[in-house]
């Protein structure tokens, strides 16, 4: 009887971290918005931003935290995922999705699809992988987020 009532405390232990992560994650996200509205706005002249965008195509489905774009002359979409902990798992994801974009968002295959990945709290080793993947990175200054990339960093186009 202790066995099932242990098991099922930590069962409940477990939903409740798991619950306190997801809120932790969404207040990165809220935290951040404003500053990559701004990186958006003025560093990449994009003209449309949502924020917690999903998309299904057939039974798969996409989650992007922010996605901006611009039209014209610029035609590029910036794809932006911001976690409050940045690991090799998240990373890859990230690339999935955006290898994958156009898949969901069809309206933009014409357009230069780049990714951004904001950050709280990552290791150099997984910074320098998501530049050496073409990502720009966006860490927080200042209580402000910022792209930080080497002067030599060259955007991959996804």
């Amino acid at each position: 009887r202790n066995d099932k009532e242990t098991n099922k405390k930590i069962r409940q232990l477990g939903a409740q971290i798991g619950g306190l992560a997801r809120k932790f994650g969404s207040y990165t996200e809220h935290l951040a918005f404003p500053s990559i509205k701004k990186i958006l706005r003025e560093k990449f002249n994009v003209d449309v931003i949502y924020q917690n965008v999903e998309a299904k195509n057939g039974a798969d489905q996409m989650e992007i935290d922010v996605i901006g774009y611009a039209n014209k002359k610029i035609n590029k979409v910036y794809v932006v995922e911001i976690k409050s902990k940045l690991n090799t798992s998240e990373l890859k994801s990230t690339l999935k999705n955006l290898r994958r974009f156009t898949k969901f968002f069809p309206e933009h295959k014409n357009k230069a699809i780049y990714g951004i990945v904001s950050a709280l709290d990552y290791t150099p080793q997984i910074r320098q992988k998501a530049l050496d993947a073409g990502i720009y990175f966006s860490i927080i200054h200042d209580d402000l987020f910022q792209i930080d990339v080497p002067d030599s960093f060259v955007p991959k186009r996804f």
